[in-house]
């Protein structure tokens, strides 16, 4: 615990102040870093999370799946560890599964001589 008055670090069960004397003994411990620190709030990329992955499936699946997998990255680092594991696998999934899709419409219209 710390003096109100100069700061210095004192013992819990003392009184006064080791350094200026000042009474400590209404002064409470500090709470631990961990209690003070504020949950991050993860809704925005698990929405941003969803909806990069269906982009993902018809545009760019590159990027959009990439972004996704990161967005399911922020929910893991936000406290929330399961929900962000499996918004990352969605993520790979629709991030294959739009590389597929796209594929498959080159060789459609290729066949159809619609492309060079």
């Amino acid at each position: 615990m710390f003096c109100p008055k100069c700061g210095h670090p004192n013992n819990k069960e003392g009184l006064f102040c080791g350094e200026c004397g000042a009474d400590i003994s209404h002064v409470s411990a500090p709470e631990p870093a961990a209690a003070l620190k504020k949950p991050e709030n993860a809704g925005p990329w698990i929405a941003l999370s969803i909806a990069f992955s269906l982009i993902a499936l018809l545009f760019c699946p590159l990027l959009f799946g990439g972004l996704s997998i990161y967005f399911g990255y922020r929910v893991h680092r936000a406290g929330n560890e399961k929900l962000g594991t499996i918004l990352m696998i969605v993520a790979g999934g629709c991030m294959m599964l739009g590389f597929l899709i796209g594929l498959f419409v080159y060789g459609f219209f290729k066949m159809r001589h619609v492309l060079p």
